[in-house]
């Protein structure tokens, strides 16, 4: 699986670091979330994959491997 955040759609709500603190920060100077770990396994996949479906401006795209 691999992990990614539009910047530009992004709010910076923080949602995705509260639930994957290890997958995800916040970057204060752009207020944007970046992801920390691209390609997490196990349990920080699954969460990875709660951060993306609750994220409010549907910013966390999460593409799996073929």
């Amino acid at each position: 699986m691999r992990v990614e955040v539009d910047d530009q759609a992004c709010a910076a709500f923080g949602n995705c670091v509260l639930i994957a603190p290890d997958v995800f920060e916040l970057d204060e100077t752009r207020q944007v979330s970046t992801v920390v770990v691209p390609d997490p396994a196990g349990t920080l996949a699954a969460t990875a994959e709660a951060a993306a479906r609750e994220c409010p401006m549907n910013a966390i795209t999460i593409t799996r491997d073929a």
